[in-house]
């Protein structure tokens, strides 16, 4: 490939360039693992022609060998997983640092990486493919897999149900533990929850309708045949419900069932119920997560002859599940994020008519929910705030949103969260950065794109934006100096596209 204005790429870019193309696979990560921030002066895209096709190649490998093109069934190996995360975060970085890209086509391998039981792999797989999917040059590409893309994102944005288990446990006195049990999402980023969700959020809840279709697939397949009255793995006897949690036979099953206890000779259509406790699946806890969760998928499908088109959602409700069950919040953390970065691709492959239908039908607050994580109060880790901040940039594409954000963000109050953070950010003139560099790029893109839609950059203004963004002007600290550039370029569009005030 050839470009007429192509200049010659700063030194320290070609020399990196030169170090990512001269590496083993094994030892991309080694090079790339530095650059968690770029180094460089805004690039082009066509510098990395040889370095994204080096990329390409190694992920179409780890595809392959990992058999990527169906659930993930063996976990990657430590080189393998260091070196797919260390790739998708420097390609992120390109898109977010270089001139033309819609140069960038391995949109099909992420595809493929939405697959994945790594939860590193997909929250990095996913954030990429936010940044590409806010180009408008990607949608041709990111549509062609649009139909299959969509249904494994819609999995993953999915709400998880988690009040119904964990809201009449909870302390709910005050106004504050009220408001915070109200919002899921503010639920599950609060760690002085964990133990509450350990204790009573670690149920597999799932449904779904098996088809005449499904029947014959697995009939065919020689799937064996299930009790239609049996109960599922669920404990009746410790719920003494006698069958609440019971997978729901259908009218078929009934009609050629001639006692309770006699097993059906065929599989048969209709809606199935699973509400499973983690603690009753009889898993080997001494094992990992990802095995563990292999070890539940294999027995609840075996358990309810779940149909192959139905495998990645109920995997992904059994991983929710094991996070809570194991306390692990930082599984739990990751997998938030994960849903907030599906939501935020969907809002930008969607049209406002679809999103609203698809998605916001399911969860109509979505929006105003995961504001509330920035809440002061909330404690939410910093990564869960970063995905916010960027599903909000992406969200601000759909008008329907638009002015339900900037309510809930009380964008045009010199008292709101948004002008709380950016003073906590923007304080101390001489110290480093008070967020890491992640977020404080997270909060610029949101800003940017804040200040360029519907009336943004006047409630900015009208909150007292301009001297928090003046006082930024007057850092000194060698690593403030990023901060300083983006809020100047603010700065200079805030003035001279909004009245004064």
């Amino acid at each position: 490939l050839h470009h007429k204005r192509l200049n010659f790429p700063p030194q320290d870019a070609q020399t990196l360039r030169e170090q990512i193309e001269a590496a083993p696979t094994d030892g991309l990560h080694d090079v790339l693992k530095p650059y968690q921030e770029w180094p460089f002066v805004r690039g082009d895209m066509y510098h990395w022609i040889p370095t994204l096709n080096r990329f390409d190649e190694t992920m179409a490998d780890a595809i392959e060998k990992y058999k990527l093109s169906g659930l993930q069934e063996s976990d990657f190996d430590h080189s393998t997983q260091q070196t797919l995360v260390s790739m998708l975060h420097f390609s992120r970085l390109l898109l977010e640092n270089c001139i033309n890209r819609n140069l960038y086509s391995s949109v099909d391998r992420l595809d493929s990486l939405l697959n994945t039981s790594d939860p590193e792999v997909l929250e990095c797989t996913l954030r990429l493919l936010l940044r590409a999917s806010q180009r408008w040059s990607y949608q041709r590409d990111l549509r062609a897999n649009q139909a299959l893309m969509s249904a494994r994102l819609m999995t993953l944005a999915d709400p998880w149900h988690t009040k119904k288990d964990i809201v009449p446990h909870a302390d709910k006195d005050t106004a504050e533990s009220a408001a915070s049990h109200a919002n899921e999402f503010r639920l599950l980023a609060d760690d002085k929850n964990t133990n509450l969700l350990k204790a009573h959020g670690g149920v597999v809840r799932y449904q779904f309708f098996r088809t005449a279709e499904d029947v014959q697939q697995m009939e065919a397949e020689g799937a064996a045949p299930v009790d239609s009255m049996a109960v599922s793995l669920d404990t009746r006897k410790k719920t003494g419900d006698g069958g609440s949690h019971r997978r729901t036979p259908s009218k078929k099953s009934h009609s050629h069932q001639s006692d309770a206890g006699r097993q059906s000779s065929t599989l048969s259509e209709g809606l199935v119920s699973i509400h499973t406790p983690v603690c009753d699946l009889g898993l080997d806890h001494t094992a990992g997560v990802s095995a563990q969760m292999r070890q539940a998928f294999d027995k609840l499908v075996a358990q309810h002859n779940v149909p192959r088109a139905h495998h990645f959602e109920l995997r992904h409700r059994i991983y929710v599940a094991l996070a809570f069950a194991a306390g692990d919040s930082e599984l739990r953390y990751a997998l938030l994020r994960a849903r907030i970065y599906a939501a935020a691709i969907l809002s930008q492959l969607m049209n406002e008519r679809e999103f609203k239908n698809a998605f916001l039908s399911r969860e109509p607050n979505f929006t105003a929910d995961i504001i509330g994580v920035l809440q002061p109060e909330v404690h939410a880790p910093l990564s869960v705030q970063t995905a916010v901040f960027l599903a909000l940039e992406s969200l601000l594409k759909q008008r329907s949103e638009v002015s339900g954000a900037y309510v809930a963000l009380n964008a045009s109050a010199n008292h709101g969260v948004l002008m709380f953070i950016l003073r906590k950010a923007f304080t101390d003139v001489d110290g480093p950065p008070a967020f890491p560099y992640e977020l404080m790029s997270a909060l610029y893109f949101f800003l940017t794109a804040m200040a360029n839609n519907m009336n943004g950059g006047q409630l900015l203004v009208s909150a007292g934006v301009v001297p928090v963004f003046v006082s930024a002007l007057k850092h000194t600290h060698s690593q403030q100096l990023r901060s300083i550039g983006r809020a100047a370029k603010l700065l200079d569009y805030l003035i001279s596209s909004t009245s004064s005030t």
